[in-house]
């Protein structure tokens, strides 16, 4: 399985697998956590594949408060694999 960026999707990527088992283990939905915590249940299920593998920190956060874990146990967990600095997106015509 390939992502967006060309990479090989890995579901054993320790943040995937923590999302995806404490959700499971809450018995929650991907629209459920989506709605709970405002993240999109598309890019929640590319965190639980392994698709996306560098989150935001307020994205996490949010995950977070839902799945009742504190960042540093994600982060302890999955190795340190949050990212502190929320992403800038580029807007159309400017440039960097």
């Amino acid at each position: 399985m390939r992502h967006r960026g060309g990479t090989v999707a890995n579901p054993d990527y320790p943040l995937a697998r923590i999302l995806r088992e404490r959700r499971a283990e809450l018995g929650l939905t991907l629209r459920q956590v989506t709605a709970l915590s405002g993240v999109d249940n598309a890019y929640i299920s590319e965190l639980e594949n392994g698709n996306a593998l560098r989150p935001s920190f307020p994205t996490m956060a949010r995950l977070a408060r839902v799945y009742g874990l504190s960042l540093d146990d994600i982060a302890r967990e999955a190795g340190g694999e949050l990212s502190p600095v929320p992403r800038v997106r580029r807007l159309a015509g400017v440039r960097q």
